[in-house]
């Protein structure tokens, strides 16, 4: 059995690694009252665990009541110091015992004249001050000072009473003897001068000292120190398919029913704009060059201009003129009788340059494309292709304007709706009548004007309104510690199905996504993190099923755990 002696300070990372040396071994961890690992249940809780991985028997032993509490709830055997009679003997060591050491003033024994009348002296209540005795001629007519036994010459009473002399000269028990006072008493009437009393600054320097290091330990331990704790809750996605009813005759939005109210919509708009034309035309030069021609068909061929198409991928050329008796070849490696032609592209632009050599292939609408019997080879390069680029009115562009004129005419409408209501794509029907451009298709131009009438029949609804009623249908379904995110956050999906104007009613298919968040007490996180460790306080969070990833800043950089006042945490939760 092994015993291990753990610190004040020892936490429970280093408790682990002390043990880890002994793994396998029975061991005894002796835990000092007031310890770190006996601040809170958590610690030995969390040192338990860690023991159970190591597979080392662990038994504490500590004097701290709140401690073996604790212990016995983590799971730990308790162990007891033995009983000790108490010793009966007599200690050979005694305290020692200051003594005061007084040094005597010397002052002249003999006096001017005898004192006629005794003066007894007297302590004074103050505290005990130094006196400088007058010179003998200095004394007031009638009174004589004192002589000092500054000799340490003892007398008997008689002896003392004959000469008058102070208390001092007494002899007491023989040879112990009564020490000499540092204070000198001096009749009232004399001239005698008091020293001043010099001040002692130590008290004030040790008062700045405590305040200081007050100061300080509150600095370091309550204002300095603070942490950010940013928690990033898991969420749950949630998902519902719903069909809706948008009705026109509806007051109110019913969440049992799942109906929603809606605006019934029939309108006239003329619409008119002007248009930036997006259609190009080449009208760059055309590449022009020589073929010779490959008769593999075994007889003479006549190719036609208007009927002949020559292809390199997407790009297009045609003879230049017809051609007629095509020779035909052997083979292909026997190309010098060969029918040479000369070709020109379908449309101007660089991309249709060719090099020497390039393959061609031949279409024609009495042969056909027959790749294997006829093609045709560039013998010099096909040159002379620029690009160059005009304007022109395409079928794009009129399809655009006409749905532009649409979309204007449906946001007038929506402008004018109350209630935020507005017609979404599919809840209405459109009739596009007497269209019309200042210029027709094909014209080289860079803008157009184009007007119409639009008639617009539809439902119109809101869709807050919407996405609030099915959030409610979906909040009936979670328990009370879980919240839907934010609603611009959801994903919704709408299918217009079946639209009867006439009635006011429209069939709505809707998918709605969403994610369900925990509800987390931020006051009670910041709480249970007072004064933690990193690693107790991630392990704390993270035994949490509803947090999935935290991240932690203590400042300052030195401090190593949390702080102590809970106000100095700030906890964040992502959702």
């Amino acid at each position: 059995m092994k015993t291990i002696y753990l610190n004040l300070e020892d936490d429970v990372a280093k408790t682990v690694a002390k043990i880890k040396a002994y793994k396998g071994e029975e061991v005894v961890l002796v835990i000092p009252k007031d310890s770190y690992l006996l601040g809170d249940s958590i610690n030995l809780r969390l040192l338990k665990k860690q023991v159970d991985l190591l597979s080392t028997k662990v038994s504490v032993l500590t004097m701290d009541v709140t401690g073996k509490m604790y212990a016995r709830e983590a799971g730990f055997p308790l162990k007891r110091l033995p009983k000790v009679a108490p010793s009966k003997s007599f200690s050979d060591i005694r305290p020692q015992t200051a003594i005061k050491i007084f040094k005597p003033h010397e002052v002249e024994d003999e006096v001017s004249e005898p004192v006629k009348k005794e003066i007894e002296p007297k302590a004074p209540a103050r505290k005990k001050v130094l006196r400088k005795v007058a010179a003998a001629g200095g004394a007031k007519a009638g009174v004589a000072a004192p002589r000092v036994n500054s000799s340490k010459v003892y007398k008997t009473n008689k002896q003392v009473a004959a000469q008058n002399l102070p208390s001092d000269w007494l002899t007491e028990n023989n040879e112990n003897t009564k020490p000499l006072s540092n204070n000198v008493f001096m009749p009232p009437d004399t001239d005698a001068k008091q020293l001043p009393h010099k001040r002692s600054y130590w008290k004030w320097a040790m008062g700045f000292v405590v305040v200081s290091v007050i100061a300080v330990l509150v600095l370091t331990l309550v204002v300095l120190p603070s942490a950010t704790v940013t928690i990033y809750a898991k969420g749950q996605n949630v998902a519902r398919d719903l069909e809706l009813t948008i009705n026109s005759n509806a007051s109110a939005v019913d969440v049992s029913r799942l109906t929603l109210p809606a605006s019934a919509i029939s309108e006239s708009k003329q619409a008119s704009q002007s248009f930036n034309v997006n259609g190009k035309k080449e009208v760059g030069a055309k590449a022009q060059g020589r073929v010779a021609i490959y008769n593999l068909t075994g007889s003479p061929l006549n190719l036609r201009e208007q009927t002949t198409a020559l292809t390199v991928g997407s790009k297009t050329y045609y003879f230049v003129g017809d051609q007629n008796g095509i020779v035909a070849l052997e083979n292909a490696n026997s190309d010098n009788n060969a029918t040479v032609a000369d070709i020109i592209a379908a449309d101007g632009g660089e991309d249709f340059n060719l090099p020497a050599g390039t393959r061609v292939e031949i279409n024609n609408q009495a042969f056909g494309s027959q790749p294997q019997r006829l093609y045709a080879k560039t013998v010099t390069q096909v040159i002379g292709g620029s690009s160059r680029f005009v304007s022109v009115i395409s079928t794009e562009d009129i399809s655009g304007a006409q749905t532009t004129l649409i979309r204007n005419a449906v946001d007038e409408i929506n402008r004018s709706l109350p209630n935020n209501r507005k017609l979404v794509d599919g809840a209405y029907a459109v009739d596009l009548q007497n269209f019309t451009t200042d210029k027709p298709e094909g014209t080289e131009t860079t803008t157009f004007n184009a007007s119409a009438t639009i008639n617009i029949r539809g439902l119109a609804f809101n869709e807050s309104e919407l996405r609030q009623m099915v959030r409610s249908r979906l909040e009936q379904t979670l328990g009370d510690d879980k919240t839907l995110q934010s609603p611009e956050l959801d994903v919704v999906v709408n299918k217009i199905g079946r639209l009867d104007y006439d009635a006011g009613l429209m069939q709505l298919s809707l998918h709605y996504e969403s994610v369900a968040l925990p509800a987390l007490d931020e006051a009670a996180i910041a709480n249970q993190l007072t004064a933690k460790s990193r690693v107790e306080a991630e392990d704390i969070l993270l035994n949490n099923p509803d947090i999935e990833r935290v991240d932690m800043k203590v400042a300052p950089t030195w401090q190593s755990s949390f702080p102590r006042v809970s106000s100095k945490i700030r906890v964040e939760v992502v959702k």
